[in-house]
């Protein structure tokens, strides 16, 4: 019986060794492929070399985005925060994030935008762990090759809310209408998955400030 208990933690940490190596090859390949696909379509021209938002200072790099450091761990930005103002924001939404001890962020593992979302989920996963110590478990939406835990709104509470990621007909960030304590972020494509990533990166950023 020992054995097998030991057998069965040993396989634990076989799978959570893999989904970290896993997701650091998704960042990976984010970074010299989904951001340089969004680069391309990106113009800096006529726009400053830094700027400051949230605490913090934004360099413009070469390839023409944004990069800034948080204790330690880049962040990276296509647009600046004016660019996204049309992209409403509640401050509840926020508050339902940044408040909590423990949040899980999930998408569909096998979906078109899957390299975009996994970008999102680690970034959004680093400001929450640095600025508020909330605890960011990954997740996907449904059974995967990773077995993975499978978390959807249908698993949110006042107490872990759930950030959903998710393809649709249209761009918004708002709460879920059946639970509020799920967050969902709907994009359409690979150039408004960026937009909402940025923008609610600097909404996580900014928190309850003024």
């Amino acid at each position: 019986m020992a054995l097998q208990i030991a057998a069965r933690k040993g396989e634990r940490r076989k799978g959570s060794k893999f989904f970290s190596y896993f997701m650091w090859g998704i960042v990976l390949l984010v970074i010299i492929g989904f951001f340089f696909e969004a680069v391309v379509s990106f113009n800096p021209s006529g726009q400053g070399d830094t700027f400051r938002y949230a605490g913090l200072t934004f360099k413009q790099m070469r390839q023409g985005f944004y990069a800034a450091d948080l204790d330690g761990r880049l962040l990276e930005f296509i647009y600046r925060p004016e660019a996204l103002s049309d992209i409403e924001v509640s401050p509840g939404i926020i508050d339902t994030v940044t408040g909590s001890r423990a949040v899980y962020i999930t998408y569909a593992w096998n979906n078109t935008l899957t390299q975009g979302m996994a970008l999102l989920q680690y970034d959004a996963g680093n400001i929450l762990e640095s600025k508020y110590r909330t605890f960011v478990q990954l997740a996907f939406t449904g059974e995967n090759p990773l077995n993975i835990s499978a978390v959807s709104c249908a698993n949110a509470t006042e107490f872990v809310p759930v950030v959903l990621i998710q393809a649709a007909n249209s761009t918004a960030i708002s709460a879920d209408s059946s639970n509020p304590g799920c967050v969902v972020l709907n994009v359409s494509g690979s150039v408004d998955l960026a937009r909402v990533s940025d923008r609610f990166k600097y909404a996580l950023l900014k928190g309850n400030e003024k």
